[in-house]
Parts: structure tokens; C-alpha cells; sequence
């Protein structure tokens, strides 16, 4: 990896506030880093308990936060988008722009049939999931290569896949929700893209997902 200046990634912790935690808004700007080779040190940020130092830097207390030599930002879009035009090699930029937009609304109405508690609009919020994720099938299926933009990971994917880890994992564990079989093109992508080294080196457990969730949404976590 080359060393390109002094970056920090502040981001949350994990159950024992001191391990990566669950926020898949840091997670794409670690694998944006990855892909780059930079070098950077990541600073995990007890959420519960955010010490007075890590205000200072983000006085709005949120992830993740990124600081480069003498700049700072706290908008994973912002920092992406710093990171492309800083470090333009390699590119991973998008070649058919719609790649950007693929996925778009999918955390949006994962997260409302997680938060719903009204049994009269569960199959209203499921149906309405599973129309974005059949839209994501079918542009996927017509996809160039194995990720959205091609055969190599490029920022969309660095955007979607950490969403869809939270989806695959907390809509299972909470809601017993599954992605259909018959998206075969979908679960491909989430299975090949889940093993890549990039995805790998730079995840956090399951458990941290589902943790996550409980302690935003006041669920019960369920027995295994």
C-alpha cells in the first residue's frame, strides 16, 4: 500500500467499544481505501460514550469521520468523492453513471421493515423491499460483469454491498426475511462480492449487525 499523506478514519466501535462496529457508511469508505492501497489509521469511537476529543474533530458526533493532513469531513458521499479526486488511481469511478443510482432506495425500505411494528403493514414494507431488490436483480443481470460497473469493484459497490451485508444479515435475524432463490443474479453478486479480499479485510462480524440493530430500534435479539 503507498502512503499518501497522514489519514485517520474515525468510525464506531463495536460491542466492546473498542473493536470495529457496524456502521456501513464508514465500511464504504474502507473499502474505497483498500482499493486505493492508502494506508490509514482506523480509530474505532465508543457512540455511547464519544469522548471529548473525537467532538472536537466532529462536533456533530456522527461516522464516519476522515482527516487528511489538515482537512477533515464527516459525509461518507464527501469523503468518496474526496478520495476519487485526491487519489485518482485507480479509478474506480463509475463508466455507466445509472451504476451510482443502482441499489438507491434499497437501505431505505430495508430499514422501514425493520423498524415497523405493525403486523397490518408488514406485507406492504416486505413487498415494497423486494420490488428494489428484483430492480436490482434485473440491473445487475444486464451488468457488464460480475459487480455493477464491471469486473472490478468501483465506488458503487463500495455504497451498496455494505448495505446489503446489513440487509442479508438483520433482515434474516429479526424479520426472518430472505432474498428470494429466483434472484440467482443478485445472490451471485452478494456471494462473490462477500468473499472478495476487500470485503473480507475489511468487515466486521455478524453479530456486530445485529447487535447494532437491537440497541438502535430497541429490539430483542433472538436465541440461537
Amino acid at each position: 500500500m503507498t502512503d499518501q499523506g497522514d489519514i485517520e478514519l474515525f468510525v464506531k466501535a463495536g460491542t466492546d467499544g473498542k473493536s470495529l462496529g457496524d456502521c456501513p457508511f464508514s465500511h464504504r469508505i474502507q473499502m474505497i481505501l483498500y482499493l486505493k492501497g492508502l494506508k490509514y489509521k482506523l480509530i474505532p469511537v465508543n457512540m455511547k460514550i464519544k469522548p471529548r476529543d473525537f467532538l472536537d474533530i466532529s462536533p456533530a458526533g456522527k461516522v464516519p469521520v476522515l482527516t487528511h493532513d489538515d482537512g477533515r469531513m464527516d459525509d461518507s458521499t464527501a469523503i468518496a468523492e474526496y478520495l476519487e479526486t485526491t487519489f485518482p488511481e485507480p479509478k474506480l469511478r463509475a463508466e455507466n453513471p445509472a451504476a451510482d443510482n443502482a441499489g438507491d432506495r434499497l437501505f431505505h425500505k430495508f430499514a422501514a421493515v425493520l423498524k415497523n411494528r405493525d403486523p397490518s403493514a408488514e406485507a406492504q414494507l416486505k413487498n415494497a423491499l423486494l420490488a428494489e431488490l428484483r430492480k436490482l436483480n434485473n440491473f445487475l443481470a444486464n451488468s457488464p460483469g460480475q459487480f455493477l460497473d464491471g469486473d472490478t469493484l468501483k465506488l458503487p459497490d463500495c455504497n451498496l454491498l455494505p448495505k446489503l451485508y446489513h440487509l442479508k444479515v438483520a433482515a434474516k435475524h429479526f424479520k426472518d426475511f430472505e432474498i428470494p432463490e429466483d434472484m440467482e443474479v443478485l445472490k451471485k453478486y452478494m456471494d462473490t462480492s462477500f468473499e472478495n479480499e476487500v470485503f473480507l479485510a475489511t468487515k466486521y462480524p455478524e453479530s456486530e449487525i445485529n447487535n447494532g440493530w437491537a440497541d438502535h430500534l430497541g429490539l430483542p435479539l433472538k436465541r440461537r
